[in-house]
This record gives structure tokens, C-alpha cells and sequence, in this order.
């Protein structure tokens, strides 16, 4: 049985699969920043909002879905009790991170539902 890390496909660079430049990457460099939640969080922040803690975080995925559609590299998700819903997703680092200020902003100024 042949072992599957030993698949020279896995260090094929792949146009479909963006590092956090937005540069091409192999399926095992993208595979391994993607395990990494640590590593792929560009962004994190948590408050209490009444009596609840609300996580707002960035986080690369490093995917084009489908060539002709916007890049989205980068997701904001915003929840509590690790129950996260995406909430915008941007093409840059850079775009993410302003995304992601603003969201943090106006979680905290909103009211509670």
C-alpha cells in the first residue's frame, strides 16, 4: 500500500489554492496553515455583550471556489458558545482586517435583540 503523504500531487503548486498574499501554494503548505486555527486566525476578538461572551474572528481558508467569481480568502464569523455565523469575506489581509475592526464595532455599540 503505497503511503498517501508520498503523492507528488500534494506538493503541486495549485492555482486554486491562495496563500494569505493571495500567491499559489501546494495542497500540503495550504493543508497544513489550514489545520492551524491558530495560524489561519488573522483577527480575534471577544467582549462581553450582556452577560454573554461574543467572538468575532478572521480566519483564512485560502480557497477560489470558482475562477471568475470575487476572491474571498478571508472570513469573518461573529457568535457565542463557539456557534460562529460568516458574516462578510474579503480578498486581502488588509481588507479583512478593516472588515473586521468594523465589526467589532458595531457589536459592541448594537443593542442585544
Amino acid at each position: 500500500m503505497t503511503d498517501p503523504d508520498s503523492d507528488p500531487r500534494l506538493d503541486q503548486v495549485n492555482p486554486d489554492l491562495l496563500d494569505m498574499d493571495g500567491n499559489p501554494m501546494t495542497l500540503r503548505a495550504w493543508a497544513e496553515l489550514f489545520e492551524d486555527l491558530d495560524a489561519k486566525t488573522i483577527a480575534l476578538d471577544e467582549f462581553d455583550r450582556d452577560g454573554e461572551t461574543l467572538t468575532v474572528r478572521t480566519i483564512w481558508d485560502g480557497i477560489r471556489n470558482f475562477p471568475n467569481d470575487p476572491l474571498e480568502l478571508f472570513h469573518t464569523g461573529v457568535g457565542t458558545h463557539g456557534d460562529m455565523m460568516t458574516v462578510r469575506s474579503y480578498p486581502t489581509k488588509e481588507a479583512a482586517h478593516a472588515g473586521h475592526r468594523e465589526l467589532v464595532a458595531a457589536f459592541r455599540l448594537a443593542p442585544k435583540p
